[in-house]
C-alpha cells in the first residue's frame, strides 16, 4: 500500500534538496554566493533531511513495524542493499568528479568499506542504517507498541546531548560527533519518532503537534540571536533539529491539501521514487559542477535545476513500477 500524500511530501522535499545542491555545487563552491544563495541552502539544510527522517518514521511504522518479520525482513534486506549500491554510486561518481582523485590513488576500498565518507552522500548511507536499525530492533518495537515513538524520542534527545567524539565514518553515522559531516541517525530519531506517532494515530492537523512546533521554531530562533549565528549541524544540535519541526510538519499538511491535484500527482511520482531522483541528481550536479563552469550564475543554477528535474522525471517514466530503483523512506 502507498501513502499518497507522503509521497508527495517527499516528492517535495526531493525538489528542495536538489535545488540546494544545484545553489551550493554552482554558486557557494564558487564563492559568488549572495544572501539568497546562502539563506536558500540553509534553509533547505535545515528541513530536508529531517523531513525525509519524518517520512521514513510514518511508512517504516505501517509497512514495517505493525507487521510481522517473516513478511518484511525480505523486502526490508532489499531494500537496504538498494540504498547500499546507491551510496556507493554517488560516492564514486563524487570521487571521481569532484575530488578528482587519480585512479592509482583512488580509494575504492575506503569507500566500500565505509572507512571514507564521500561529500553529499552522506545522508543516503543514514537511510540505510536506519532500515537496518528497524530491521535489528524489529521485535522490540513491535512490543513497544504506542510508546515506541516517545522510546525513539527520548533516545534521540540522549544521543544529541551526549560528548561522543566518534572518529569512524560507519559508526558516526548511527551517534558520532565525527570532525566531519554524518547525518547521525539516532539524534534524527525524534523525527522518526513524529513520524512513527503521527502514522499510530493517523493524524493530520493537531493543535498538540503544532504547539510543539511553533515551541522548537522559537527555542532555534532564540538560539540563533543569543549565538549570533545558526545552532551547529555538524555536529546537529538539540536546537538545529527544533527549528526545522514547524516547517516539516507545515509539508505534512500541505501535502495533504494537494494530494489529489495535478501538482500533486507530480510530487507523488517524484516522491514515489525519490532515491532514484537523489542518486542521479547527485551524478549530473557532480558531473556539471566537476566541469567547473566559471561563469555559474542564479541564471545557470536555475537552469540547470529544471533541466536536470525535466530529463529525470523522463527518465523515470521509462521505469516500470516493478523495475524502478527504491524510494527514501518508501515499501
Amino acid at each position: 500500500m502507498r501513502y499518497k500524500s507522503i509521497d508527495v511530501f517527499k516528492g517535495i522535499l526531493v525538489l528542495f534538496m536538489v535545488y540546494a545542491h544545484s545553489v551550493q555545487f554552482f554558486i557557494l563552491r564558487t564563492g559568488r554566493g549572495g544572501s539568497f544563495a546562502y539563506l536558500a541552502s540553509d534553509y533547505i539544510n535545515l528541513t530536508t533531511f529531517s523531513g525525509f527522517m519524518f517520512a521514513f518514521g510514518f511508512v517504516c511504522c505501517n509497512a514495517y513495524i505493525k507487521k510481522p518479520f517473516a513478511q518484511i525482513y525480505k523486502r526490508l534486506l532489499v531494500n537496504i542493499i538498494k540504498t547500499m549500491l546507491a551510496f556507493y554510486i554517488s560516492s564514486i561518481a563524487f570521487t571521481i568528479f569532484i575530488a578528482r582523485i587519480p585512479s592509482s590513488q583512488f580509494p575504492l576500498m575506503d569507500l566500500l568499506l565505509v572507512r571514507r565518507l564521500a561529500g553529499w552522500s552522506e545522508f543516503i548511507l543514514s537511510f540505510a542504517v536506519t532500515m537496518l536499525l528497524v530491521l535489528v530492533l524489529h521485535k522490540p518495537m513491535q512490543k513497544a507498541g504506542k510508546w515506541l515513538p516517545y522510546f525513539i524520542a527520548a533516545t534521540a534527545i540522549i544521543a544529541t546531548v551526549l560528548p561522543l567524539h566518534i572518529s569512524d565514518p560507519f559508526i558516526a553515522t548511527f551517534v558520532g560527533r565525527a570532525p566531519f559531516p554524518t547525518f547521525t541517525v539516532l539524534p534524527y530519531g525524534i523525527f522518526f519518532a513524529g513520524g512513527v506517532w503521527v502514522a499510530q494515530r493517523e493524524i493530520r492537523f493537531n493543535w498538540v503537534l503544532l504547539g510543539i512546533c511553533v515551541v522548537g521554531l522559537v527555542y532555534f530562533i532564540a538560539t540563533y540571536m543569543v549565538g549570533g549565528g545558526l545552532p551547529s549541524r555538524f555536529p546537529v544540535s538539540l536546537a538545529w533539529m527544533a527549528g526545522s519541526m514547524f516547517f516539516v510538519y507545515m509539508y505534512y499538511l500541505v501535502s495533504h491539501g494537494i494530494a489529489n491535484t495535478k501538482i500533486g500527482t507530480m510530487l507523488q511520482n517524484i516522491g514515489s521514487q525519490s532515491l532514484f531522483y537523489l542518486l542521479m541528481s547527485n551524478i549530473f550536479i557532480f558531473a556539471l559542477a566537476g566541469m567547473r563552469f566559471t561563469e555559474a550564475s542564479h541564471t545557470f543554477t536555475t537552469i540547470a535545476f529544471v533541466t536536470i528535474m525535466v530529463v529525470m522525471y523522463y527518465l523515470s517514466s521509462l521505469c516500470t513500477k516493478n523495475t524502478s530503483i527504491a524510494n527514501l523512506g518508501g515499501k
